[in-house]
């Protein structure tokens, strides 16, 4: 009898921490973690379809750009070899208007419009009827 009374008493004393669950509604709830499982799945494989066409456009968009960037860097490399040639041929003659138009042309398409100005002017003291020399100083003025 006392063996009996020792355990009502330990079972009052220490509630049971078990649980039963019916196997229908465990069932339920391993389907629900599975549906959920395979929505977040599809979802993230969306998501990762679309970072990887950003991806994609983006690296299209920045070779793009690097290239238009190597292809102006070269074309401004090329004009200051010319306006280089300009000067020696300058320097060989000074009173050659040609040289001065054709180095004021080249310092006009990097954007140096006061250099520019200069030789162009100096192009003109020396043949005031040079008419290329007279266009490229009407597009001076605008600048």
């Amino acid at each position: 009898m006392k063996k009996k009374e020792n355990k009502k008493n330990l079972a009052t004393e220490f509630p049971n921490i078990f649980r039963f669950i019916p196997e229908e509604l465990h069932l339920k709830k391993l389907l629900k973690k599975k549906e959920t499982c395979y929505f977040l799945s599809g979802a993230s494989a969306i998501l990762s379809l679309v970072l990887i066409c950003a991806l994609m456009v983006s690296s299209v968009s920045l070779y793009n750009n690097l290239s238009s960037f190597s292809r102006l860097t070269n074309s401004r490399q090329q004009i200051k070899g010319d306006i280089n040639f300009w000067q020696s041929i300058l320097e060989k003659y000074d009173g050659y208007k040609d040289a001065y138009f054709q180095r004021a042309l080249l310092e006009y398409k990097l954007g140096e419009y006061a250099q520019a100005k200069q030789d162009n002017s100096k192009a003109l003291l020396l043949d005031p009827n040079f008419t290329d020399a007279q266009n490229l100083q009407k597009l001076l003025a605008g600048n």
